[in-house]
């Protein structure tokens, strides 16, 4: 399925079910909260975004453990989900998305193009690995594609 077309059945799940999404974007940079803005009624269901390109902002405004990144690094499934439950709380959203990653030009040797996507939903936190290839601008666009497309999977299965 199209990124188009993913992102318009997600506003409409979004929409139907009368749930709140947030997002917590560090290698996507905003693309995602504006994917997720682009279509009308979109204030129906978005709450709000927060691009956490540094570590301190992670930390302070959606209380990412110090710890776990110095411990695990930013780009890990820990810290992923730390700032999807961030976002949710900062937010009071039903659902909040997080993109973390390696997008370049420079990465720890082998990480580049390793992106973690974290998903808060009422069934708890989860987090997922890419392993994306090409430039940092087609990096960041996977990222953003494949967030929709497992926000989408995870929405589905609430139905």
């Amino acid at each position: 399925m199209r990124q188009a077309d993913q992102l318009h059945r997600l506003h409409e799940l979004l929409l139907r079910q009368r749930l709140s999404i947030a997002t917590a974007e560090s290698c996507t940079g905003g693309q995602l909260s504006a994917a997720l803005t682009s279509l009308p009624n979109a204030s129906s269901y978005m709450r709000g975004g927060v691009v956490a390109y540094q570590d301190e902002v992670k930390c302070h405004l959606l209380s990412v453990s110090a710890h776990d990144l110095k411990l695990y690094s930013a780009v890990s499934q820990e810290v992923a989900e730390a700032m999807a439950l961030g976002a949710q709380r900062l937010f009071g959203s039903d659902l909040a998305i997080a993109t973390t990653g390696y997008a370049g030009p420079t990465a720890p040797e082998g990480e580049l193009g390793l992106v973690w996507i974290g998903l808060y939903t009422p069934r708890g936190l989860t987090a997922h690995a890419l392993r994306l290839n090409g430039a940092r601008s087609h990096i960041c666009q996977e990222a953003t594609r494949e967030a929709i497309r497992l926000t989408l999977e995870q929405l589905s299965e609430l139905e």
